[in-house]
């Protein structure tokens, strides 16, 4: 399978799992905020749906059947039923074969802005992810195990390409941004943190990985880790809170490895292999290390946020903006040159 659509299924796949488990909670644990993090679960809930209904609008132009409204909280199961919903209108932008560098026009805040269509394809994978986690972690804080959502868990329920999609070119375009993204993503994570000090480093909070240290070190470890046991790299374990420049080096010779893999053209299907008998097709390891980066850089952010402490942009906006992907057509009504 090719990895951009194993990305897309996880996340529906991912939601839908999130939504049954959400289902069976106390109401009042519904409700528990969780310093750090968007808000209670339930709003949480709405918000990820209702952000892959706007990345929906601004790809095909279309309502869903019913907006997801902040001021009008849905029940659960009404929230999976459009979430499916969203996932099949996902399915049926794929099928035609999206074209990831298509800019769109439209209007904000009194000014012409312009949004190219890969950085809402990235960001609607990114947004999930990062919800997703930061209901984890408010479950974490009150002893409930969140929901697996690892491409392990995702593999065990034997998914296939979906129906009448072909992964053409527009899907080697477009993986090459999200793995972008995510090394440009630690880049900026690691910029901002590993110059706070040693005080907010050894900082943690409740359902996370670690510290602040120990969770930028796992996040940068597996990351290389992923990638050398895709081309066969040697692959050197960091462990506990590694030294920052450290850090930089493994991030950095991380985010060129992964660049190399791509452009080496991969074969997504190829069994890989890496110390005793660690196995996985090659696809299922490029969809675990988007997830597991993008989830403990939420961790992180999380962090941060439970002690007061701000923390860079680095959802698909961050890095389209980054990009040029977003240009600014100045204000309304002004003269186009």
């Amino acid at each position: 399978m090719h990895p951009i659509l194993a990305l897309y299924q996880r996340n529906a796949w991912a939601n839908r799992e999130v939504l049954r488990t959400c289902a069976f909670l106390d109401p009042s644990v519904l409700q528990r905020e969780c310093p750090g993090t968007y808000g209670a679960i339930a709003p949480t809930l709405g918000h990820i749906v209702r952000g892959e209904q706007n990345y929906l609008k601004r790809l095909t132009g279309d309502d869903p059947s019913e907006w997801v409204m902040p001021d009008r909280p849905l029940g659960l199961d009404r929230l999976g039923a459009l979430g499916e919903e969203g996932s099949e209108r996902m399915r049926t932008v794929l099928a035609g074969g999206p074209d990831p560098q298509r800019l769109v026009w439209g209007q904000w805040q009194g000014r012409r802005v312009g949004v190219t269509d890969w950085v809402v394809l990235v960001q609607h994978v990114h947004h999930g992810d990062d919800h997703r986690a930061q209901i984890a972690t408010t479950l974490g804080t009150v002893g409930i195990d969140p929901v697996n959502l690892s491409a392990k868990a995702f593999v065990s329920t034997g998914p296939t390409p979906p129906d009448g999609v072909a992964a053409g070119a527009w899907a080697d375009v477009l993986l090459s941004r999200f793995i972008d993204h995510s090394g440009w993503a630690t880049h900026a994570l690691l910029d901002h943190c590993l110059g706070l000090g040693d005080e907010v480093l050894a900082a943690t909070t409740g359902g996370t990985y670690g510290t602040l240290h120990q969770t930028l070190t796992h996040l940068v470890d597996a990351d290389a880790g992923y990638v050398s046991w895709l081309t066969g790299a040697e692959d050197v374990l960091l462990e506990g809170a590694a030294e920052p420049d450290v850090l930089r080096q493994y991030a950095q010779r991380a985010r060129e490895g992964w660049r190399a893999y791509l452009e080496s053209a991969p074969d997504h299907e190829r069994v890989a292999a890496a110390g005793g008998d660690r196995r996985a097709p090659a696809w299922v390891l490029v969809l675990q290390a988007v997830h597991h980066a993008n989830e403990h850089r939420t961790q992180a952010c999380s962090i941060l946020g439970a002690h007061g402490l701000s923390h860079p942009d680095l959802d698909g906006w961050g890095y389209g903006t980054a990009e040029g992907a977003l240009p600014d057509g100045g204000p309304i009504g002004a003269d186009v040159p």
